[in-house]
């Protein structure tokens, strides 16, 4: 089997690991995008054997109303490094004998054709895996800041606005009002756009659909848990010779949304 990963995010590079890991021919074409950390629960952690990439705890989701009052609860999360966990799933991939086409640009119709160097080349793979799509941008800033609480998600008036810390730094993203949520020592390190598009509807012939371009994100921007679970049912479908309709049903499922996004994959305790 020839597989074409068209996207070098997160979910595309673990799927062209672990089938390069199984002998299957992957090639990856694209560039990575931009990453921050971001919030997984625990029992993704061990699900996926992250924990040399966690660089914080998460024990609360913290909330502060239009006076600043708080209100918090009890969960079981972590902050996982995304671009360590992204270049490591990369590193083995390679090592496996999966092809980068670094800085690639692709087009998908009438044909697959790849850009690449300078040259434009068709491709004929046997499966395409369309991991990347712009869609509606969640902002993003990573600061330096004194956190209210170094263990905690933090909510400012509306689940639309929140701040994950990662040691000491954090990164704040949604509907941002920067001179309302009181930061009074903080530095602005670097903006960011995370994309977030609905599910994609139909799949097209051998194209099946992985991460952003499927609507694998959250309300909130983030596309680290979500892809991590259907990018491995996707594996374990072509390594087991599954039907891919099983793959097709859950790629058209958005897992986020709702304001309780968060707290669902988090899993608040009591």
């Amino acid at each position: 089997m020839e597989v074409a990963v068209l996207g070098m995010g997160l979910p595309a590079v673990y799927l062209a690991s672990r089938l390069a890991a199984e002998g299957v021919s992957v090639t990856l074409f694209g560039g990575p995008p931009d990453m921050v950390v971001e919030p997984v629960s625990m029992a993704t952690v061990e699900e996926f054997s992250l924990g040399d990439f966690v660089v914080g705890k998460l024990r609360f989701l913290a909330r502060f109303d239009e006076e600043f009052h708080l209100d918090e609860e009890r969960v079981r999360g972590a902050v996982i490094d995304v671009e360590r966990l992204h270049r490591n799933y990369l590193r083995r991939a390679v090592e496996y004998g999966c092809e980068v086409l670094a800085g690639s640009d692709f087009h998908l119709h009438p044909e697959l054709k790849v850009t690449w160097r300078g040259s434009r080349v068709a491709v004929n793979p046997d499966l395409v895996v369309l991991e990347e799509e712009q869609g509606k941008k969640v902002p993003a800033f990573l600061v330096g800041r004194i956190p209210f609480n170094e263990d905690s998600v933090e909510f400012y008036e509306s689940p639309r606005m929140w701040v994950v810390p990662a040691g000491k730094l954090a990164v704040v993203g949604g509907e941002l009002d920067l001179s309302w949520h009181r930061f009074e020592q903080a530095a602005f390190i670097r903006s960011y756009s995370l994309s977030r598009v609905l599910p994609a509807g139909q799949l097209v012939g051998e194209v099946v659909r992985l991460g952003r371009a499927a609507g694998h994100t959250s309300a909130e921007g983030f596309v680290l848990e979500p892809s991590l679970y259907h990018a491995r049912l996707l594996v374990d479908l072509l390594l087991s010779g599954g039907d891919l309709k099983t793959y097709e049903k859950a790629a058209r499922m958005s897992p986020g949304g709702g304001p309780t996004s968060l707290e669902k994959w988090l899993g608040t305790v009591p």
